[in-house]
């Protein structure tokens, strides 16, 4: 499971916003030309025509495995062999859960 945090949540802009307006004027963007280049280290923020289309604040990943008998157990307070979690923050380096 991923759990992926943003700040501020990311909002479709209105469509009487300046910035959306200019974007809708302009011819299409190709993939590469929307996204700009980041820092390896960096989540974001992704700001195109001054309008912030995502920030990534926290990124929480969490493994479950099935157990030899089977069964699968989902419980986040839990963490032995067959379960594991990682949180990445922007600017820092992953940590536990």
């Amino acid at each position: 499971m991923i759990k992926i945090e943003e700040s501020p949540k990311w909002a479709s802009p209105s469509r009487k916003h300046a910035h959306a307006e200019k974007l809708r004027s302009q011819p299409f963007r190709a993939l590469n030309d929307f996204i700009p280049a980041l820092p390896i280290d960096s989540l974001g923020p992704v700001v195109v025509e001054e309008f912030t289309w995502v920030s990534i604040t926290r990124v929480t990943f969490e493994l479950y495995l099935r157990r030899p008998d089977g069964s699968l157990v989902v419980n986040d307070n839990l963490q032995d062999d067959y379960s594991a979690c990682g949180v990445r923050m922007q600017l820092m380096l992953p940590a536990a859960c």
